[in-house]
C-alpha cells in the first residue's frame, strides 16, 4: 500500500469515530434532556397532588373549627388536621428559609395550644398529661427545625 493512500485510510477512520462520537453524544443528550423532562413532570404532578392534598386538609381543618364551635368536634382531631396542613407546606417549601417559616408558624401554634392547656390544668379542666404531650409536640417540631436546619 502506499503512503499516500494509508494517509487516506487513517483520515477517513478518524473522520468515521469522530462522526459516530458526535452523533452518539446528540443522542446522550437526548436522553439526559428527556430524563431531566420527565423529572420536572414528575415535579410539577408531585406539586400539584401536593396543593390539593393541602386544599382538602384545609377544609377537614374548617370543618373541626366547626364542629368544636357546636360542642361536637375534638381539639385532637384539629390538631392532627392542622399539622397535617402544615406538614404539607413544608413539602411544598422550596428553600430551608421557607421551611423555617412554617416550622415557626408550627411552634406557635403548638405553643398556644401548650398556654390554653396550661390554664385549663391550672383550673382543673383538663389532665396535666395533655399539657405533658402538647408540650412534646412542641418540641418535637423544634427539634425537627434544628435538625433540617443542620442539613
Amino acid at each position: 500500500m502506499s503512503q499516500r493512500y494509508k494517509v487516506i485510510l487513517a483520515a477517513l477512520f478518524v473522520v468515521v469515530v469522530v462522526t459516530g462520537l458526535i452523533l452518539n453524544g446528540h443522542s446522550i443528550l437526548r436522553s439526559v434532556t428527556a430524563a431531566e423532562s420527565s423529572t420536572v413532570s414528575a415535579q410539577n404532578q408531585l406539586k400539584q397532588k401536593l396543593l390539593e392534598k393541602k386544599q382538602l386538609l384545609e377544609q377537614v381543618v374548617n370543618e373541626q373549627k366547626i364542629a368544636i364551635e357546636m360542642g361536637r368536634g375534638s381539639q385532637r382531631s384539629l390538631k392532627e388536621a392542622q399539622e397535617a396542613v402544615f406538614r404539607v407546606d413544608i413539602e411544598l417549601c422550596d428553600t430551608k428559609e421557607d421551611r423555617v417559616e412554617i416550622y415557626n408558624k408550627i411552634i406557635q401554634f403548638y405553643a398556644e395550644r401548650e398556654k390554653g392547656l396550661e390554664s385549663r390544668v391550672k383550673a382543673g379542666r383538663a389532665p396535666r398529661a395533655g399539657l405533658r404531650e402538647a408540650t412534646i409536640d412542641r418540641l418535637d417540631v423544634e427539634i425537627e427545625m434544628l435538625k433540617d436546619q443542620l442539613k
